[in-house]
């Protein structure tokens, strides 16, 4: 076989084995992603030497700004307060944004897109299942016995919340694309099995309440203007509905009322004060450099200084606020939200030209992790950062091959 056709079959694989290995194996998708990064690099020195290079790469906007945002973190380690090292990892985990254009020159046909997004799709509905099954009583053989929550299959209840509720974005939004003759009913049979199960099974609160917020922006995208107030009530009911029959849901929605009211009168040591002290602190560290901020990797060494001898125990190995907008500002003052937000401003400015359910699916993904990004930091850990970035770059390539795929030929007669 020519080495040309050799690399044309092997080239989407890497993408295709890490988006099934994110919803079950963090160590699978790690190893994935490094070959990611090598066909990656392969791809650009056949670009450099005069093969095809993706003309919606070109084109679009997202390559200059994540350019620019890493060029920013990488000037900002000059500067920052953390240990080199320290510095050095938070650039790296800031560079997960390079799998974006990494799967536009890995997927390059509408097919590719599609299985790609499939895995994910088809691994991640197959934990929603098992997670059901366990919030049944049902016992699974290959689920670990020590869980952090009844509901959680292998990562985290916090990750796979928000795996979760991803999944329940792309499959309303992609319903018609399922395949077979009852695929969009299928599909939308599991974007309500998603949500109900972040609402019922898990207890993370970032994907819950990321899921009310999204549900009523849907509503407000799909909605004439006359009837749009229904998507400011739809958040408030289903809230209601979820309270009345899931006793753990409203109990941790009370939880978090008293433990804000809590860390008004100083009691910092629970999960809801843990996170507004994260928070109080980062705007202190704003507020001391708005202008450039305290470098990359810098968020942990600031926390422990302004908190001092209150800081919280088992807080001081804490990397990041539990969002995703300050952990950027107190790396890079105010321009580093800005810098956060123009990245996602450029993805839905290159989608603009999609048809309409890839250019719709975007802007949801995109939503979605913009409002996730003020409930934690998603882009920053390892699991929902590789998943929600990688998904952005499968449904930018499933979006540029079919904006660049020929139209279908007039039938003759």
């Amino acid at each position: 076989m020519p080495a040309s056709r050799a690399w044309e079959s092997l080239r989407p694989w890497p993408v295709y084995l890490m988006a099934a290995a994110l919803p079950l194996s963090i160590a699978a998708a790690n190893t994935a992603k490094a070959f990611v990064v090598l066909f990656a690099l392969v791809a650009v020195v056949r670009a450099a030497r005069g093969h095809d290079w993706p003309e919606f790469l070109r084109q679009g906007r997202l390559l200059a700004v994540i350019g620019v945002v890493l060029a920013v973190f990488a000037l900002s380690i000059f500067w920052s307060s953390a240990p080199l090292g320290q510095a050095a990892n938070a650039w790296l985990k800031h560079a997960k944004l390079l799998l974006i254009p990494a799967c536009l020159l890995l997927l390059r046909t509408r097919r590719e897109a599609a299985i790609a997004l499939g895995a994910f799709v088809a691994v991640e509905a197959f934990v929603v299942l098992s997670s059901w099954l366990l919030w049944s009583g049902i016992e699974l053989p290959y689920v670990r016995a020590e869980r952090t929550s009844v509901g959680t299959v292998s990562s985290s209840y916090l990750d796979q919340g928000m795996l979760t509720a991803l999944l329940a974005v792309l499959c309303w939004y992609l319903r018609h694309d399922f395949p077979t003759g009852h695929g969009r009913w299928i599909a939308a049979a599991l974007a309500v099995a998603s949500m109900l199960n972040v609402g019922v099974a898990l207890p993370g609160r970032s994907a819950q309440l990321g899921l009310l917020l999204m549900l009523g922006l849907v509503l407000w995208w799909s909605l004439p203007s006359r009837t749009r107030w229904v998507a400011l009530l739809a958040p408030v009911v289903a809230v209601a509905a979820i309270g009345a029959a899931s006793p753990p849901f409203r109990e941790g929605a009370l939880r978090v009322v008293n433990e804000s009211r809590a860390f008004g009168q100083g009691e910092r040591n629970t999960s809801a004060g843990q996170r507004l002290e994260f928070w109080s602190r980062s705007l202190q560290a704003v507020a001391e450099r708005p202008l450039y901020g305290f470098g990359a990797g810098s968020w942990n060494t600031e926390y422990r200084r302004l908190a001092g001898e209150r800081i919280i125990p088992k807080t001081v190995e804490v990397r990041n606020p539990h969002q995703e907008y300050l952990l950027w500002a107190v790396q890079l003052g105010i321009a580093g939200p800005l810098l956060l937000m123009a990245v996602f401003a450029a993805l839905l400015h290159d989608a603009r030209g999609f048809a309409r359910r890839e250019r719709e699916a975007l802007r949801a993904v995109v939503w979605l992790t913009a409002i996730l990004c003020l409930l934690n930091s998603v882009l920053y850990d390892a699991v929902t950062g590789e998943a929600f970035v990688l998904t952005l770059g499968i449904l930018l390539a499933l979006g540029a091959a079919t904006q660049a795929a020929p139209p279908p030929r007039p039938v003759p007669g």
